[in-house]
């Protein structure tokens, strides 16, 4: 029997390598059947050149990508720091006018304690 260790440009090592040859064959003719013979030869027929440069310009397109999302995250932070700078400004201002109404109303309150007060006494 014959060393069988390539056929057909395959590596046939493990279970294959302890069959005879008409068993090789029969699996050849097996596997040839499953595969797509346009796969095949598109596979044969690739210009490895033009797989790096297609993957280089993939890369790039992505570090593009990555560079813009990058810039718009931080415009959306800018925006976002501006928005909590004006809400606390606007908080602050409230909390002002919040306690000015505060005085104003007790000092209304004892002006009517007052008024009260006289009215209480004119009787």
């Amino acid at each position: 029997m014959a060393e069988v260790g390539v056929v057909g440009g395959l590596g046939l090592n493990g279970a294959v390598a302890g069959l005879d040859l008409g068993q090789v064959v029969s699996f050849l003719k097996l596997i040839d059947r499953c595969t797509l013979p346009k796969v095949v030869d598109r596979i044969v027929d690739v210009d490895f050149e033009l797989c790096i440069w297609d993957s280089l310009g993939s890369f790039l397109e992505t570090g593009h990508q990555l560079v813009a999302n990058i810039k718009m995250m931080n415009l959306l932070r800018s925006k976002v720091i501006k928005v909590k700078v004006d809400h606390r400004i606007e908080v602050s201002h409230l909390l002002k006018e919040k306690a000015e109404v505060k005085h104003l109303l007790k000092k209304t309150m004892a002006g009517v304690k007052d008024l009260q007060e006289t009215v209480q006494a004119t009787k």
